[in-house]
């Protein structure tokens, strides 16, 4: 599967797919993984901030 760098059009679905993530892990410790009301509205931000520095690269797969 080919990897491209992401870009801002992915934010949408990388904090989807941690949304997700959350929510699974949250059945099985849910003390620590309790999920916050805005978990959504605060990784938007911070996946923004991390595309646009140098020293981080994020890859995604993506389909052909």
């Amino acid at each position: 599967m080919p990897l491209r760098r992401a870009e801002g059009r992915d934010v949408t679905d990388m904090v989807e797919l941690a949304e997700q993530r959350r929510l699974h892990y949250q059945r099985y410790q849910p003390t620590f993984w309790r999920k916050a009301e805005d978990s959504r509205e605060q990784h938007i931000p911070f996946l923004e901030s991390l595309l646009k520095r140098e020293d981080v690269i994020i890859l995604g797969a993506c389909e052909n």
